[in-house]
């Protein structure tokens, strides 16, 4: 926002808005804590390189950083989900909304519940929520289960950004039922209370992440290093988190330092 002019009398009777980009710069310093919650994708190579943006090339904090393998958005409702592995749980609590913490493997710790997080972190404004890969056998459970947390998220105050799953090969045939069920839960929060979590595309080619052909050849290449034929390995994992962090910016919720 523009500084007072030194003279008071010189100041027109009736304020001036503000510009566009002033809002913008506004809607970025409201958010100052973030936290991420995700499932074995932020356990690794995506969740490693995003939480290192959010700390050393934005303005903000990364005050909490919980991702739980094989977890799904259930187990962030409920609560008391034990990863499996059970070593699969990579996270952090800075315990004050004065200084970032750093992500580590964490053998043994279960998923909070959404309610008790929000409690316990007052003082976040941003949730970072990169979930759904381990609803591909039932996709429409998304339908009712992502809804849910959006809505607990948003009552708090909080603002917050979903990030879809990317490609994924092998069998996982049902990718596409998941994605569009994902962007239809998403939107449906927006149709009911009138706002929702800005949605971060990572699947879809010309989208935020997969912006080209050649991003798609790298991401696949990248999904064919993992065992699994679902978590991109080196490259793809940082593109997959750089171009989620150029969202963010885009977006305006984050501020690059």
């Amino acid at each position: 926002m523009s500084p007072a002019p030194a003279d008071a009398s010189e100041q027109s009777p009736k304020a001036k808005p503000l510009s566009s980009s002033a809002n913008a710069r506004k809607e970025s310093a409201d958010i100052m804590n973030v936290a991420v919650l995700g499932d074995s994708q932020s356990t690794g190579g995506y969740g490693n390189r995003l939480s290192e943006l959010i700390r050393f090339a934005s303005k903000q904090r990364l005050v909490y950083f919980a991702a739980a393998s094989s977890s799904r958005i259930s187990g962030w409702l409920n609560g008391g989900f034990t990863p499996i592995p059970s070593n699969g749980y990579f996270g952090c609590d800075s315990g004050s909304a004065q200084r970032s913490c750093t992500p580590t493997l964490q053998a043994g710790r279960k998923t909070e519940a959404i309610a008790t997080i929000l409690a316990n972190h007052p003082a976040v404004d941003l949730y970072l929520v990169t979930l759904g890969d381990n609803h591909f056998f039932d996709p429409a459970s998304v339908n009712s289960e992502l809804p849910r947390l959006i809505k607990t998220i948003l009552g708090s105050g909080a603002k917050c950004a979903f990030v879809t799953p990317t490609e994924g090969l092998g069998q996982f045939a049902n990718k596409l039922t998941l994605i569009a069920n994902l962007k239809s839960a998403v939107n449906s929060v927006k149709s009911e209370i009138g706002k929702t979590c800005t949605l971060i595309d990572s699947y879809t080619v010309g989208g935020d992440v997969l912006r080209t052909d050649e991003d798609l050849y790298v991401m696949r290449s990248a999904v064919l290093a993992d065992p699994m034929r679902l978590h991109p390995q080196g490259v793809g994992a940082r593109l997959w988190a750089e171009r989620v962090f150029d969202a963010l910016l885009k977006n305006e919720l984050l501020t690059r330092q």
